[in-house]
């Protein structure tokens, strides 16, 4: 057991010296580059054509040194134009893994570890070499000794232990970064590196991906246009995963597509209604998109793999972004931005004005294109920059949706250039307002107000006796002074008809629409319903030549 702690307190500190020593280097070019004799001195790497690299382009080859885990930290903050300044964002983009696979004995070791047993015992046959390497884990083919064709999934050897060490320097390097950055000033990237570290952890357990498969076979299972792998649970452990074997053609090989027999207008559609019903419908989508985890099968089908990272919306987003992507078609900028602050969760805005101006100076840039034209994630993305000057910041499940539907938009555009987003996004709208507004809804949630109602009614006397008793007892004092109490006591009196009448009219209104939901109805039940809803509308139409006189 000690032997196992030293071993880990000696790759802890292999590790932190390994990146001290490309660190140091970055920040010893940095110095150089200031002044024009040491600038000679700047190794090659660092230079083209014999000037030195911008301090963006040395941040990335730093990032890039640094590993795995320090690029796909890049690549999340190349995601975030909110944070991130453009020129920073620009450049981290390129931000490449380039992941050198482990020894594959090794990975055969790991796999019987988690096995709990030979390999023999278990597959008919395994590849000698991985089909990828990631930077968390690698990838092999096999078959199972029930003939089935699956890919296994093996955690990288004290990944870890690696990851922990480097979150924690990650964490030192950005407090440091803020100082070599002035655009980052304004960003909490210890915060973030914390939210990452998180997440990225989480990610190393197998079983979180296990379940998102799971969860999407589950919510795909009656569309023959969508395959998902089937997951094997047997053999699944938080550093083993087992699935089914997908094979299919790279969905953005428009020339494989077309040689296969394939219709790329159709795989763009199909892609597209599953995104959209994963983000629309049931606010849980895959939130790694890139083209090799969306592969073409025969009848035009998508099969989706690799469910590492998905991205969740609350119902209440789902409405925001339906509106928000609405408001940019119908190019209504009161409707953008009125979306953009109700995701950010804003209650009151003061320069509401202000931003409505701006984003409507984005949207007339596309005045004279049709929707259908329109990139609505270029549009999306340049409004939500904004955002960065007002500084206004939304959820971060929100810039993961971003990315998701930029790529989507992407993939639908190279099949089919035609092919409107929008389009699809207004059948959803359709359906979303017929449930919001059916009548069984609103039943049900006039039944909920009144048992709310009704509770406050039911303790009122105890609540006034509690009043009384507190007043009695010199526990409660308000001291009220008025002129003119003809007059309030006027209005009070007025306010209290007019209150009464409406919590009245709004239980008849409410219990008859309960009892012609349910199939209770009769003639009484439908002129009670009539009569109320007639009264409802006198009282709205008092109520605001009321408030007109007195504006």
């Amino acid at each position: 057991m000690l032997i196992f702690k030293i071993k880990n307190y000696i790759q802890g500190a292999i590790r932190i010296i390994n990146i001290l020593y490309i660190v140091i280097a970055y920040f010893i070019v940095t110095k150089m580059s200031k002044f024009k004799f040491t600038r000679r001195l700047i190794p090659k790497r660092f230079k083209h054509n014999d000037t030195v690299l911008s301090s963006y382009e040395r941040l990335r080859m730093l990032i890039e040194k640094l590993g795995p885990t320090f690029i796909k930290f890049g690549q999340i903050l190349a995601d975030r134009p909110d944070l991130i300044a453009d020129n920073i964002r620009e450049e981290l983009k390129k931000l490449q893994s380039t992941v050198k696979p482990f020894d594959h004995i090794i990975a055969f070791q790991l796999i019987e570890k988690e096995l709990g047993g030979p390999i023999n015992d278990h597959f008919k046959v395994i590849e000698p070499e991985c089909l990828g390497s990631a930077s968390i884990g690698q990838v092999y083919k096999a078959v199972l000794r029930s003939g089935e064709h699956v890919v296994i999934k093996i955690q990288r050897p004290d990944i870890l232990n690696k990851i922990k060490i480097d979150i924690r320097i990650l964490k030192y390097i950005a407090e440091k970064l803020k100082n070599e950055f002035p655009e980052l000033q304004a960003v909490d990237l210890s915060a973030m590196v914390d939210e990452f570290g998180v997440a990225l952890i989480e990610e190393l357990n197998y079983i979180n991906e296990a379940a998102n498969t799971i969860r999407f076979s589950e919510l795909f299972k009656d569309n023959p246009n969508c395959k998902i792998p089937k997951v094997f649970n047997k053999y699944t452990t938080s550093k083993l995963l087992i699935l089914e074997y997908v094979e299919g053609i790279v969905i953005y090989n428009k020339y494989q597509v077309k040689q296969a027999g394939l219709d790329p207008e159709i795989i763009a559609e199909n892609g597209i209604k599953i995104f959209m019903k994963m983000i629309l419908e049931h606010g849980f989508f895959h939130a790694d998109p890139h083209a090799g985890n969306i592969l073409v099968q025969r009848d035009n089908t998508i099969a989706l793999i690799d469910f590492g990272m998905v991205g969740t919306l609350k119902p209440k987003q789902i409405n925001l972004l339906i509106s928000f992507m609405l408001g940019i078609a119908d190019k209504n900028a009161k409707q953008v931005a009125d979306s953009l602050i109700s995701m950010a969760e804003i209650k009151l805005f003061k320069e509401m004005e202000d931003l409505e101006f701006r984003i409507q100076h984005v949207l007339d840039k596309y005045i004279s294109i049709d929707y259908k034209d329109m990139k609505m994630s270029q549009v999306a993305n340049e409004c939500l920059q904004l955002l960065v000057k007002f500084q206004i910041k939304l959820p971060a499940n929100i810039f993961l949706l971003l990315k998701t539907l930029t790529t989507i938009e992407k993939l639908g555009y190279e099949l089919n250039p035609e092919i409107p987003l929008v389009d699809y996004i207004k059948p959803y709208t359709k359906e979303l307002l017929l449930k919001r507004f059916s009548l069984k809804k609103i039943a049900r949630e006039g039944f909920y107000l009144l048992k709310k109602y009704l509770n406050v009614v039911q303790n009122l006397p105890q609540d006034i006796t509690e009043i009384l008793h507190n007043v009695k007892e010199g526990k409660l004092i308000h001291d009220i002074q008025l002129g003119n109490e003809d007059k309030i006591f006027s209005a009070l009196k007025n306010s209290a008809k007019t209150l009464s009448s409406s919590f009245l009219t709004g239980l008849m209104l409410i219990g008859s629409s309960i009892l012609i939901a349910f199939n209770k109805g009769s003639l009484f039940v439908d002129i009670l319903f009539v009569l109320s809803a007639i009264n409802a509308l006198w009282l709205m139409i008092k109520a605001r030549t009321y408030i007109k006189k007195k504006v």
